[in-house]
C-alpha cells in the first residue's frame, strides 16, 4: 500500500514573501534604461526565469533572472538581471523556454548589417553557460536587412538540455527554416548547414507556432501567402534528425486555406505526436475563430470539418491572444473580442475530438464584465483542466492587470472577485503581462511597468488558484487556504489501487476527501464526516492501478476547500 502524507497547517507559519498588494508587486529589474518585451518560463520547482530587451547601456541587449518558489530574486543571481548578450547593434523579442532545468534563450539580432537568430543559456545557479559563444550561438542569418513586427524567434527544448529554434528567415519572400542548438551550445551536425528548410513555396511565410512531436521533433506552424493573395495556415513537421516528416506534405500540410485570410495560427500539443491549431479567420468578412486538429500523421483529423471547427462566430472581431493544451489532448484558448463594440477578453474549451466543451457557453466564456477595453489575455494551466488568464484593463485609472480562474466547467471561480482580481493596480503605466504556472494551480505574471519612471522597469506577482496575491510554494498567503505538505513514504511511487493519506483536519461537520488527476478526473473520495479532528489516516480505493504523475487530493468541510498537489515520484 503507498501512502502520501498530509499535513494540512504543516506550513502556515511560514513566511509569505511575494507582496500581496496590487499597488507593490515584487520588483524584477529597476536599472537604468528601459526593461521591455519581458518573456517568463516556469522553472518546474515552483519559481520562474524571466527573459527581457534592456537598454541600459544604450544599447538593446538580452538579460535574464530567476524568480524563486518563495516569491524573492534569487540571490544567486546579479541584481537586476544577468546579462546574457551584450553584443553591438540591438538584440530585440526575446524567447524563452526551461530545457533541462536551464533556460534557453533565442532573439532576433541586429549586430551585423542585417538580422539574424540567436541563441543562448543562462544555467539555474545564476551564470552563463561558459560552453556556449560569448553573446550566443548563431542559428540563423536572416536575408533581408529590414525587421517586420511579424519576426519572431520560435524555441522548444530538445529534451536534451538544447532546443529546437524556428523562425522565418527575411520579410519579403519569406520562408521557415528549423535547427537543433545541443546542450553544449553547437549546432546539430546532423542537420543541414543553415537549418532544415521547413516550406520555401512562394511568397511569404510567417511563423508562428512550434509544439513538440513528443519524439524530439517539433510541429511548427505558419501564415503562408503561396497563391500570392490571402494567407492560409499551414504547419510541418521536423523530426529530431533534421529531417522533414516524409509522411507530410514536402511544402506543409494545409491546415486552411479557404476565402479571404487565415492567420495568427496558435498551437498546442495533442498528446499524441500531433497539433491542435487555432486561427483568425475572415471567411465570413470579419475575424472568427476556427480550429482544427493535425495528427501525427501528417492528416487532418477526418471527424474534424474540412476547413475548421468553428470556436467562436459572435459578431465583430475575435483575435486569439493565448493556447495551451488542456492535458487530455484538446486545447484552452483566449482571444481579444469586440462583438460588444470595444474590446474584451473571452475563452473557450475544445476537446480532444474537435468539439467545443457542452459545459462552456457556445461562443466562449467572458471573462469580465468590466466595461472599457481590455487586451490581449494569456493563459497559464490551473492544472486542473482549467486556466489562470490575465489581461490589461482600462476599466481602470491608470491601467490595470487583472486575472480570473475559468474553471474547468467554464464556469469564473467564485472565490475571486467579480470582474476580475487586479494583479497589478498602481501609479503610471504597464504593458502586457506575460504569465506562467506555478506548479500549484496558480500563477506568475511579469510585465513592463513605469510607476517610477517613464522608462519601465519589470515587475512581478503571483496570484494563487483561489484568487490571492501573495504567499508562495512553500507558504501561506494572507486569506489563502493552507498549503498541504506531501510525500510518499519511503521515496517510493504510487502504485497499486489503494492510497493510504494522511491528513489534519480542523473542526467538526461534513467534510469529503478526494483524489483528482491533473485532467480534473475524479479518481476516488470518501465521506470523512465522522472522523474526528486531529490527524487520522484514510484509506481511497481508487478502483484502478495508481501510477506515478501528479494528482490533486481535496478536502471539504463547511464550506472550505482544501487543494493538496501530490508530485508522485517516479
Amino acid at each position: 500500500m503507498a501512502m502520501l502524507v498530509l499535513g494540512l497547517s504543516a506550513f502556515a507559519s511560514a513566511r509569505a514573501d511575494w507582496p500581496s498588494s496590487s499597488s507593490v508587486n515584487l520588483p524584477i529589474c529597476v536599472n537604468a534604461g528601459a526593461q521591455s518585451n519581458p518573456v517568463i518560463a516556469s522553472d518546474g520547482a515552483g519559481g520562474a526565469f524571466i527573459a527581457w530587451r534592456d537598454d541600459r547601456s544604450g544599447n538593446d541587449d538580452v538579460y535574464v533572472t530567476h524568480v524563486t518558489a518563495s516569491g524573492a530574486v534569487d540571490p544567486a543571481w546579479p541584481a537586476n538581471g544577468r546579462l546574457l548578450c551584450g553584443a553591438s547593434g540591438f538584440q530585440v523579442f526575446p524567447a524563452l523556454i526551461v530545457s533541462g532545468g536551464q533556460a534557453v534563450v533565442g532573439w532576433i539580432d541586429h549586430r551585423t548589417a542585417g538580422y539574424d537568430v540567436y541563441a543562448g543559456r543562462v544555467l539555474a545557479g545564476g551564470s552563463v553557460d561558459p560552453a556556449w559563444p560569448v553573446n550566443g550561438r548563431l542559428v540563423f542569418h536572416l536575408a533581408d536587412a529590414t525587421l517586420s513586427l511579424s519576426t519572431r524567434v520560435l524555441l522548444m527544448p530538445d529534451g536534451a538540455g538544447g532546443a529546437l529554434v524556428a523562425c522565418s528567415d527575411s520579410l519579403h519572400e519569406a520562408d521557415v527554416r528549423a535547427h537543433h542548438v545541443l546542450a553544449n551550445g553547437t549546432l546539430d551536425p546532423a542537420w543541414p548547414t543553415g537549418g532544415t528548410m521547413l516550406c520555401d513555396a512562394p511568397h511569404d511565410q510567417l511563423s508562428t507556432a512550434m509544439v513538440s512531436d513528443h519524439n524530439n521533433g517539433a510541429i511548427v506552424v505558419w501564415d503562408d501567402r503561396r497563391s500570392g493573395t490571402s494567407f492560409g495556415v499551414y504547419a510541418q513537421h521536423v523530426r529530431a534528425d533534421g529531417t522533414v516528416d516524409p509522411a507530410w506534405p514536402a511544402q506543409g500540410r494545409v491546415v486552411c486555406d479557404t476565402a479571404f485570410d487565415q492567420t495568427g495560427g496558435q498551437a498546442v500539443t495533442d498528446g499524441a505526436g500531433g497539433a491542435i491549431v487555432i486561427w483568425n479567420d475572415h471567411r465570413h468578412l470579419n475575424d472568427d475563430l476556427y480550429a482544427q486538429h493535425v495528427q501525427a500523421s501528417g492528416g487532418l483529423d477526418p471527424s474534424w470539418p474540412a476547413n475548421g471547427r468553428v470556436v467562436c462566430l459572435a459578431s465583430g472581431d475575435q483575435n486569439v491572444s493565448s493556447a495551451i493544451a488542456d492535458g487530455t489532448g484538446g486545447l484552452l484558448a483566449a482571444w481579444m473580442d469586440e462583438r460588444s463594440g470595444g474590446w474584451h477578453p473571452y475563452a473557450q474549451h475544445m476537446s480532444a475530438g474537435g468539439a467545443a466543451d457542452p459545459s462552456w457557453p457556445g461562443d466562449g466564456r467572458e471573462l469580465t464584465t468590466n466595461y472599457d477595453d481590455q487586451y490581449s489575455p494569456v493563459l497559464a494551466s490551473d492544472l486542473m483542466g482549467g486556466a489562470i488568464a490575465m489581461w490589461l484593463d482600462y476599466f481602470y485609472v491608470p491601467e490595470a492587470i487583472v486575472g480570473v480562474h475559468v474553471q474547468a466547467d467554464g464556469a469564473l471561480d467564485p472565490s475571486w472577485p467579480t470582474g476580475g482580481q487586479r494583479i497589478c493596480w498602481t501609479s503610471g503605466g504597464r504593458s502586457y503581462p506575460s504569465i506562467a504556472s506555478d506548479g500549484v494551480g496558480g500563477a506568475i505574471a511579469v510585465w513592463s511597468d513605469d510607476r517610477a519612471s517613464t522608462r519601465p522597469d519589470l515587475y512581478a506577482q503571483r496570484v494563487t488558484r483561489y484568487g490571492v496575491l501573495g504567499g508562495s510554494v512553500t507558504s501561506v498567503g494572507p486569506g489563502e487556504p493552507a498549503t498541504i505538505a506531501l510525500r510518499v513514504l519511503g521515496g517510493q511511487p504510487l502504485r497499486g489501487d489503494r492510497v493510504a493519506i494522511e491528513f489534519e483536519r480542523v473542526g467538526s461537520g461534513p467534510a469529503t476527501l478526494g483524489l483528482w488527476d491533473v485532467a480534473g478526473r475524479l479518481i476516488a473520495s470518501a465521506d470523512v464526516s465522522a472522523l474526528a479532528s486531529g490527524r487520522r489516516t484514510l484509506t481511497l480505493a481508487s478502483g484502478s492501478p495508481l501510477r506515478g504523475g501528479v494528482y490533486f487530493v481535496r478536502l471539504r468541510q463547511q464550506g472550505r476547500t482544501l487543494w493538496a498537489r501530490a508530485v508522485v515520484l517516479p
